[in-house]
């Protein structure tokens, strides 16, 4: 599409979505994706399902691809040159892994639950990564609280219920696992995260959380 056609496409929208148009323009580039079942995306993902290869136009003036994954039912952007991507702690990154291994396994089960997507309690990722390693129990709380945080600004995990903040020493609060954790580290993926977490393993989790770079796409920029 030609800037041309891409501003007389723009100018057939009337008032209403044109301002709906730069909201979504907005979003995508400050939060990195919109899922259909968040209630707050919703009316900008409905806009991007009528809208998408115009807005798709746009976004490639500035480097950016828009990708849609059906079976999520998500929007989300990634940069031709890596501009989406950031550095994670490894801290961060080794939450990030267990969380998605947790996701992948109540996938692969039957459970009846009352929510829509696979919820786990906040002890069952501490106990997760206290089984990977066992001699960080000092430390494991106040990471394990400000990687939640990082993980709900993410949308990758939100609290289940009406709660809203995600803490560590809340061990049975309800933790509802996002599909947003399939766009970030596909299933093909799993094998390598399994890998990944071996060699943390190996190497301990106590020297500079900032040394390494997770390598991963994450859905926000930074």
């Amino acid at each position: 599409m030609s800037l041309m056609h891409l501003a007389q496409e723009y100018d057939q929208l009337g008032p209403g979505e044109q301002s709906l148009f730069a909201e979504v323009i907005k979003r995508l580039l400050t939060e990195g994706l919109l899922w259909r079942d968040d209630e707050a995306d919703r009316k900008a993902y409905n806009f991007l399902g009528r809208r998408s290869e115009l807005v798709s136009e746009y976004l490639k003036m500035g480097g950016w691809q828009l990708m849609f994954h059906e079976s999520a039912r998500i929007y989300h952007v990634t940069h031709v040159d890596g501009a989406h991507r950031r550095r994670l702690s490894r801290e961060l990154t080794i939450w990030l892994l267990i969380v998605r291994l947790l996701y992948a396994e109540k996938r692969e089960r039957v459970e009846v639950t009352l929510t829509r997507q696979p919820v786990v309690k906040v002890g069952d990722i501490a106990d997760r990564y206290a089984s990977y390693f066992p001699n960080q129990r000092v430390r494991k709380k106040s990471s394990l609280t400000e990687a939640l945080r990082a993980m709900q600004g993410m949308k990758l995990i939100t609290a289940a219920g009406s709660a809203a903040v995600l803490r560590a020493d809340d061990p049975d609060r309800l933790v509802e696992l996002r599909p947003a954790l399939e766009v970030i580290l596909p299933a093909d993926e799993i094998t390598a995260l399994t890998q990944r977490l071996s060699e943390y393993q190996r190497a301990g989790a106590d020297s500079d959380p900032d040394a390494a770079s997770s390598g991963m796409e994450d859905t926000a920029n930074a």
